[in-house]
């Protein structure tokens, strides 16, 4: 895929070294052929951005899912230890606390993983969004050369 970029330089090129229209200081006369193919390709173009937006969240969504699951059967073990050794009174509380940090250290790697899908994911979605940003500004740039030509 062409970058959208230069298919934007392409099209405001193509508009700047348009000629005007007699009698008008605001129309031009342009080749439909050229800005039509432009515009066309800008199109195919563009679903990409749309696209990796699609991957990111449906990344961020496999890292949770995984961070979950991760995080039960965390749990599962530690609760299955501490059952087996249920039978001793001194051993019952030994197997307690140790349940209860595994628990502990499970949920903070669940947070962690959580906090690093979520900065990941915002981190390629600002860009995306920068990307985006950064056509408009090209787009209306071109138009507003258009309207002062």
């Amino acid at each position: 895929m062409e970058a959208i970029d230069m298919l934007l330089n392409d099209l405001e090129s193509e508009l700047l070294k348009a000629k005007k229209a007699t009698f008008s200081n605001t129309d031009i006369i342009v080749n439909r052929k050229n800005l039509l193919e432009l515009v066309s390709r800008i199109r195919v173009s563009l679903p990409q951005v749309i696209q990796d937006a699609m991957r990111i969240n449906r990344d961020e969504q496999e890292i949770i899912a995984r961070a979950n699951a991760y995080a039960q059967s965390t749990i599962e073990d530690a609760q299955a230890r501490m059952q087996s050794a249920v039978d001793e009174s001194a051993v019952k509380k030994q197997a307690e606390q140790q349940a209860a940090d595994i628990i502990a250290q499970a949920q903070a790697q669940y947070n962690s993983l959580i906090m690093e899908a979520r900065e990941h994911s915002y981190t390629l979605l600002s860009a995306a969004k920068q990307q985006l940003a950064h056509l408009m500004d090209v787009v209306n740039e071109s138009m507003n050369n258009l309207a002062n030509n």
